[in-house]
């Protein structure tokens, strides 16, 4: 290491890396507290600060941040030592894990730096371990190497995202850019393995690239969002498919096993779920499917196996009056749960709808088994996955009583709980609780920062949530506000071209259209741009890509409305024809023509066939539309009278008022006041109907009756401007925009959405 290497800054570098872990795992309560102060760790100072905190992750966050901005002279020599053996006396085993295994390989940040601009590098004989069919512990498997023997390196760093967080003072920033150096060392040393053992050379045959310490931090679920621009610069720019080779390694290690180690095993249950989840967020679904299928296969192997040795025990145990050596049934029943839980997710975003039902059906056949032998299970990844199954089938009843299941028992630890908010959040504007709706998505933001950190991808996940609501539901500046700062993040923490870029450029080109912001054609630009990027990871017959290409068939389209020239409104229409006419095709393909989502499509499409002066052909897609709603939904149901009160104001546009004033009266006859009062404020499609009722009778000359509908649509304004000024999630929206996000998530996550889904 040389003369200038320090250990107390080593030790505070395992911190920042482990930042987020430790804030996610510590409970920092008085005996910890007082433990630090008695081992002059903290003094009472910084001991009374933290323990002012309001939530759990507050406290753990301040102590992490206390020891991390600490300078190592206010530090006793042996403080990390003693910091470790608290944590020891607590079983933290995980959060020791985590920091044991993370390799500073250079103290200084500018030795660090250097080393990374080198062409060539090295990688030590303790870099990449093995796991032989026979060996029951882990050993080194590369031999040391000469300079003249080292690797040339292909990756590159994203120098503009390192210049940018370089010059920040901003302290997310500055632990951003820190973390990022550590994951492009990770990935130089993980290419450096990947490149000797495709050499093939025969003392690295048996060695097992998973389960070196690089690979082990670049799959670390908290901060492996940062290795997507390296995944995905390998596999462009080189040819080389990092995550189908880690998925094969994997697969080849289950096929290898001749004998269990069953001591080895929790590991490979980690290991396994790790590389999943970052195959799911890589959108890598089907190398997700072929991995799980084969880990299934597995477990099943094992069972087989712990069945043998357990009957073998309990035979040794009689004979000898003692107790079975050990019973790893309980392993393997739970192992199979959280498996067939996770199939779930991946199959729903396969579209395989029917292999949801069959592995929903499995996982509860495990569940029922294991709440008989008492082993403990948690619910919340088989009830959020099977939501949204029920959600993609258009069953929102369903839906709502499986993401509620899930939401009772969710906690802040749990890595999905920004996903989990974000179907909630689905669930609840499908149920038309849309007031509700937003309280969840302000939760997942508040609980994102608090937690993770702005500089997240969890953060990232929740700012999506709340900006594909806004456009949704409250279409006004505050939409256009929050998804120009989404972007800015989105961009900052990936740094590449990702499918979360991609909805951030849809939402921001949605806001600034539904405002009538048309300036530099943005609306436009980025609709194309979201689209591109998303065509980058899925095929023209993905139902996945239907959302981007709605998003640009409506950008034509309001193209086409303020265009000057008839040519380049009439090739708009056109392209917005074809267009969403194919993503139907797609959209029937795989939904069905009997699904909302078609029914949705079906209106873009009628709305574009109005302006291509086609009044025949719209009326009839119109009519198509609710028709496919009126064997979904009851006609109380508001999707059902979004559609009716769109096709009333294509007769209204056409001149056809008789029918108009029908279709928008049986609206306002389904439309009961005090049930809706709560909802103006989100569906401005709501006074509307009042108000194109009352130009109907103004054109036919029926003054008194349009007077009065233009009445009922003010007070219905009104209503709506005063629910929002005394909404609860008002002010939240404010601190949104202000960007400073200083509202913190309740304390007691679950005796809050507790009474939250009580409460009427």
């Amino acid at each position: 290491m040389g003369e200038n290497y320090n250990v107390d800054q080593v030790n505070l570098n395992r911190l920042k890396v482990n930042r987020i872990n430790l804030i996610q795992g510590l409970n920092v309560n008085d005996d910890l507290i007082t433990q630090l102060i008695k081992q002059k760790i903290i003094d009472y100072e910084k001991a009374t600060e933290i323990m002012n905190s309001k939530t759990r992750e507050d406290k753990a966050k301040n102590l992490v941040d206390c020891l991390i901005q600490s300078k190592p002279n206010e530090l006793r020599k042996d403080w990390y030592v003693l910091f470790r053996s608290i944590l020891h006396e607590r079983n933290y085993t995980d959060l020791i894990t985590f920091l044991d295994n993370t390799i500073i390989k250079k103290p200084k940040f500018v030795e660090k730096i250097s080393s990374l601009s080198n062409n060539s590098y090295l990688v030590s004989n303790s870099q990449v371990l093995i796991f032989t069919a026979s060996d029951s512990t882990p050993s080194s498997a590369v031999p040391n190497r000469k300079q003249s023997n080292a690797l040339p390196s292909l990756l590159t760093r994203p120098e503009y995202l390192f210049e940018q967080l370089k010059i920040s003072k901003d302290f997310n920033d500055i632990n951003q850019l820190d973390i990022e150096l550590d994951i492009f060392y990770f990935f130089k040393n993980l290419e450096a393995s990947y490149l000797m053992l495709k050499s093939k050379d025969e003392q690295f045959k048996d060695a097992f690239i998973l389960d070196t310490p690089d690979c082990k931090n670049i799959l670390n679920l908290s901060s492996s969002f940062m290795g997507v621009k390296y995944f995905k610069a390998l596999s462009k720019t080189f040819d080389i498919d990092m995550l189908k080779y880690l998925t094969d390694t994997l697969i080849e290690n289950f096929n290898k096993s001749k004998v269990i180690r069953l001591s080895y095993y929790d590991c490979l249950d980690e290991l396994v779920f790790k590389l999943l989840w970052s195959l799911i967020r890589n959108e890598r679904n089907d190398l997700a499917d072929l991995m799980l299928s084969e880990y299934l296969n597995h477990l099943e192997f094992l069972d087989t196996y712990v069945n043998r040795i357990n009957a073998e025990n309990n035979l040794i145990s009689t004979k000898n009056k003692t107790q079975p050596i050990y019973n790893s049934k309980e392993l393997v029943l739970t192992s199979r749960f959280y498996a067939l839980s996770n199939f779930i997710i991946i199959k729903n975003n396969l579209f395989d709808f029917q292999s949801c039902w069959i592995m929903f059906d499995k996982a509860v056949q495990i569940l029922d088994l294991c709440l008989i032998e008492d082993h403990r299970v948690s619910t919340t990844i088989l009830y959020y996955s099977i939501a949204n199954t029920y959600m993609e089938c258009s069953d929102f009843d369903k839906a709502f009583e499986y993401i509620n299941k899930s939401l009772m028992t969710v906690c802040y630890d749990d890595d999905l709980l920004i996903d989990i908010l974000g179907t909630a959040c689905s669930c609840y504007s499908n149920k038309w609780l849309i007031d509700k709706a937003e309280s969840l998505a302000i939760l997942a933001i508040q609980s994102a920062k608090a937690i993770y950190g702005t500089n997240s991808a969890h953060f990232v996940r929740a700012l999506l949530i709340y900006c594909n609501f806004s456009v949704e539901f409250l279409q006004d500046d505050s939409s256009i506000k929050i998804c120009e700062y989404t972007l800015n993040m989105t961009k900052k923490v990936y740094a590449c071209e990702t499918v979360q870029v991609a909805d951030a450029f849809k939402c921001l080109s949605k806001a600034y259209a539904l405002n009538k912001n048309f300036k530099d054609n943005l609306y436009y630009e980025y609709a194309q741009k979201c689209l591109k990027i998303a065509q980058e990871y899925f095929t023209q017959d993905s139902p996945r890509l239907v959302p981007f290409q709605a998003c640009l068939v409506s950008a034509l389209q309001w193209r086409s409305i303020y265009a000057e020239e008839i040519e380049i409104k009439r090739v708009n229409l056109n392209d917005a024809y074809n267009l969403c006419f194919n993503l139907i095709q797609v959209n029937t393909k795989v939904y069905g023509e009997m699904s909302i989502q078609s029914a949705k499509y079906y209106r873009l499409f009628g709305s574009i066939l109005y302006y291509m002066e086609r009044d025949m052909d719209s009326e009839k897609i119109h009519k198509k539309s609710l028709e496919i709603l009126e064997n979904l939904v009851p006609k109380s149901n508001f999707h059902y009278l979004l559609s009716l009160s769109t096709l009333g104001v294509f007769y209204k546009m056409i001149g056809n008022l008789n029918d108009s004033i029908a279709v928008l009266l049986e609206v306002t006859n389904e439309l009961n006041f005090d049930k809706i009062q709560n909802l103006i404020v989100y569906c401005k499609w709501i006074p509307s109907v009042f108000m194109n009722l009352s130009e109907c009778y103004k054109l036919k000359m029926s003054e008194e009756l349009s007077k009065y509908y233009q009445k009922q649509a003010d007070n219905m304004r009104l209503s709506g401007s005063n629910f929002k000024s005394n909404n609860r999630n008002h002010q939240a929206r404010y601190d949104l925009l202000s960007v400073e996000l200083n509202r913190l998530p309740p304390s007691d996550l679950n005796k809050f959405l507790k009474e939250f889904i009580e409460q009427k």
